[in-house]
């Protein structure tokens, strides 16, 4: 019985290490900018048609509740809670002038 138990708690190691092979921890700081992904369940008034935009923003985190769970300047025209899952968190990538500014809009820059 304990042979067993201990090839079944070896076998389940293998496996976490395999399917956690190609994933990366993500953590953010307060005043880090990030995309905020829409999904249909969540956002279905931004999320009607097949070729609606899957993402917007970016948005400044406010705060850190945890490593799962950050909470977003959210305009209130969304309607929602604006605490989110970092699954539905994309790191923003762009520049900002300066450190206090908001980083220049990309949805009004074609380029």
């Amino acid at each position: 019985m304990r042979g067993f138990r201990n090839q079944v708690e070896n076998q389940t190691k293998v496996y976490a290490t395999k399917g956690n092979r190609g994933r990366k921890e993500l953590v953010l700081n307060e005043g880090d900018w990030v995309w905020l992904r829409l999904r249909k369940d969540r956002f279905p008034t931004k999320r009607k048609f097949k070729l609606s935009p899957r993402g917007d923003g970016p948005f400044q985190v406010l705060e850190r509740i945890n490593n799962n769970a950050y909470r977003l300047d959210l305009l209130e025209e969304y309607g929602v809670n604006t605490t989110f899952n970092i699954s539905d968190l994309i790191p923003f990538a762009g520049e900002a002038d300066t450190e206090e500014e908001e980083p220049t809009n990309l949805r009004s820059n074609p380029l």
